[in-house]
């Protein structure tokens, strides 16, 4: 005897069928100069399946230091680099790493290294441009600068990110198959403040995306990442935010030791310059021309003329935050 198959058997058949995991893109966004500038990682890292971390001109070698140090507590496995130290957060998580940005072999990668480096140069000109009190040269200098940063953030490595995350389910089935048993896979990424425009382009295309940023409170752009931003979105660049930039680069050789919070001191170099009129940023350029000792410490002396108190003392960069900028 033949029985008719119930209603709707075939749906629920087909819905029996294991789909394939859906991919949440969880962005976490910091400066990744020091450890402490990383340091709620360990923290988002536990409830996360993959981790994805920015790593210009990443190799498979450099990349299995990573995983290996992920298996690995004591964090041995890391190179001795400067570059690494932020990362040592991944150390004893257990937890599958995959590099993303422009990697050593891409055929970009050349040409990358020469902006960076023309970056460089540039911001070393506009240095030496403020020392001799070169206004001019030193905007122009720093006009350059943000222009070679522009091209190798926003035209090559953060193109390069999006196009290797709207692919990452590829890199996720050739590196870590086992993670296709899960119903969803939740990776975080760790990038640059930056690289914020990835996650504004992946979530415009329909991504599953959700944004995170490090604890300090307040988000400041250093001077040439200002730049670059306004660079993106065709807005105007002050001709007083390209004379500040050697300046802000002055004052960071000095407050850098203060604190290795990266948040903390950048907030502290805007507000402090952003006190500063267009008279005043063209007087100490005036000051460095005709000083015979040609250094920070003009910069540091117009300052206190003007009653605008600068820090001296990791207690003098937790006070000023607290008490003059009301961060809490």
């Amino acid at each position: 005897m033949v029985h008719d198959k119930p209603p709707g058997w075939q749906e629920a058949a087909s819905n029996t069928k294991e789909r394939e995991p859906k991919i949440h893109l969880k962005f976490f966004f910091a400066r990744h100069l020091t450890p402490e500038d990383h340091k709620e990682l360990k923290e988002l890292i536990r409830d996360v399946d993959v981790v994805a971390v920015e790593n210009v001109g990443w190799t498979e070698e450099s990349n299995r230091h990573l995983n290996e140090a992920s298996q690995d507590e004591s964090g041995e496995s890391l190179p001795d680099d400067d570059y690494y130290s932020p990362l040592r957060a991944f150390r004893g998580s257990k937890k599958p790493i995959i590099s993303i940005d422009v990697s050593k072999d891409h055929p970009e990668f050349s040409r990358l290294e020469q902006l960076h480096y023309r970056v460089g140069v540039a911001s070393q000109q506009a240095l030496e441009s403020l020392l001799n009190g070169d206004y001019e040269s030193a905007v122009e200098a720093s006009r350059q600068g943000g222009q070679y940063l522009f091209v190798a953030v926003a035209q090559l490595r953060d193109r390069t990110t999006e196009d290797q995350l709207r692919n990452i389910r590829q890199q996720i089935d050739e590196k870590f198959p086992e993670l296709d048993t899960q119903n969803d896979i939740n990776m975080l990424i760790v990038m640059g403040l930056s690289h914020t425009q990835v996650h504004h382009d992946l979530k415009r295309d329909g991504a599953d995306v959700s944004l995170n940023f490090s604890e300090f409170p307040v988000k400041s752009h250093s001077i040439l990442n200002e730049v670059v931003s306004r660079m993106r979105h065709s807005k105007d660049i002050p001709e007083r935010l390209l004379a500040l930039y050697p300046i802000e680069t002055l004052l960071g050789h000095v407050w850098g030791g203060l604190t290795k919070d990266t948040d903390k001191i950048i907030f502290l170099e805007r507000a402090i310059l952003n006190q500063l009129s267009d008279h005043d940023v063209r007087l100490i350029y005036t000051r460095m021309k005709f000083s015979p000792n040609r250094n920070v410490q003009i910069v540091l002396d117009f300052l206190e003329e003007k009653g605008i108190e600068v820090p001296r003392s990791p207690e003098d960069v937790d006070r000023l935050l607290k008490e003059k900028y009301r961060v809490p």
